[in-house]
């Protein structure tokens, strides 16, 4: 299988160390896939992308030419996020996410009808959950922002963890309307008791242990996939 990667940080494999210096484990991960498992990877992930910038990135890749047979696409995390400079000042307002649901579907199927007619199959991967209130506390102590004023807009840090996971819903209701191999990341997350150790301190990337696991999912279905008999 030679697969190209499209998605944000979380696909980069970022994570914060103990100072707080984000660090990417992807370089060891795909020698690793490569050896282990026959997959080279290139990987086009980008800290901080969302599904329309992840469009934009793809139809540059498309119109240079794209030499692979498998594309993975995992996107959402971003997309549900918010504006929290803008809550932070006005917490009365009324704020969207990045990308709404809708218009996060349009993208995520606009990628796909564009590597299925360049001849690539896609694949979508569904999104490792956040934990709520760790990215809470992350996200609020930014700069000057106010955690009580942004607290009072959320109502609870529960609505994090909620938000994201209807993107990573979309992700799976798309795939079965799309006929298109599902990764399923997140269920290994959810179902294992030490949850919070996969989980890094920022409350959104997962820890080294977390994408230990990640990396194992990934690559077991992939394999599946790759040796799946043609449709």
């Amino acid at each position: 299988m030679k697969l190209h990667i499209y998605g944000d940080s979380i696909l980069k494999m970022v994570y914060p160390d103990v100072t707080g210096r984000y660090r990417s484990l992807a370089g060891q991960y795909e020698q690793r896939a490569r050896e282990e498992f026959g997959i080279a990877i290139e990987n086009r992930a980008h800290f901080g992308y969302t599904s329309a910038r992840g469009l934009q990135l793809l139809e540059r890749d498309l119109s240079r030419g794209l030499s692979c047979t498998h594309a993975l696409l995992g996107y959402g995390g971003n997309d549900s996020d918010y504006d929290w400079d803008a809550i932070s000042r006005d917490p009365t307002g009324e704020y969207a996410a990045k990308e709404s649901i809708a218009g996060f579907r349009e993208n995520m199927k606009r990628m796909v009808q564009l590597l299925r007619s360049a001849g690539v199959q896609p694949m979508l991967m569904d999104l490792p959950p956040v934990h709520g209130e760790r990215y809470f506390e992350t996200l609020s102590h930014r700069g000057e922002r106010s955690p009580e004023r942004i607290l009072s807009w959320l109502g609870e840090t529960a609505v994090i963890s909620r938000v994201q996971e209807a993107y990573s819903l979309a992700v799976t209701c798309l795939a079965g309307e799309l006929d298109l191999p599902l990764v399923e990341i997140r269920s290994g997350f959810l179902t294992t008791r030490d949850y919070p150790a996969l989980m890094s301190q920022d409350g959104i990337h997962p820890s080294p242990k977390g994408y230990e696991l990640l990396y194992r999912q990934l690559c077991a279905q992939l394999r599946g996939i790759a040796l799946a008999p043609a449709a």
